[in-house]
């Protein structure tokens, strides 16, 4: 009778033991699991919050139609869809970095804005450049400024 309760006590550890193990194997993948979902919520946000500002950029004039760095309330840089003002672009260019942040609602980020051709010559770059980012968004769109153009709005963290 003895050597059953030593068989049964030994079971019993044996069976705790792997209990507990699966309890920290679930905990940890469970944390693991909760980070990365953190992460891609946070991409998804910078991701919609330059979707927005771009096109804000891309499809409006702006608020007043014909703002200035001065008078601007919405920050909008098309005379058409998709076809971008020389005159917007360069007030832009030319308004507080920190105003623009605001203005483009993106204020919790810091960004680069630029304009290109197909083959990479840029036109204009505007914003702060990333050298230390823990996230970066880079959201391109298709316009017209001078010719057939790539708008980049590169968002990060």
């Amino acid at each position: 009778m003895h050597k059953k309760a030593q068989i049964g006590t030994t079971d019993l550890f044996i069976a705790i033991s792997i209990f507990i193990i699966a309890v920290i194997v679930l905990v940890s993948l469970w944390n693991k699991y909760n980070v990365i979902l953190s992460e891609n919520a946070e991409n998804e946000e910078m991701f919609s919050l330059g979707m927005q500002a771009t096109d804000l950029m891309i499809k409006s004039p702006g608020i007043p139609y014909n703002w200035t760095v001065s008078n601007v309330e919405v920050i909008g840089l098309a005379n058409s869809d998709h076809n971008l003002s020389f005159s917007k672009v360069a007030n832009l260019t030319q308004m507080s970095y920190n105003a623009s942040k605001k203005l483009l609602k993106i204020a919790s980020y810091d960004y680069v804005f630029r304009i290109s051709t197909p083959n990479g010559t840029i036109l204009v770059n505007y914003g702060n450049m990333f050298s230390n980012a823990n996230k970066v968004i880079n959201v391109r769109r298709l316009v017209f400024y001078q010719n057939e153009s790539i708008l980049e709005l590169i968002l990060w963290k």
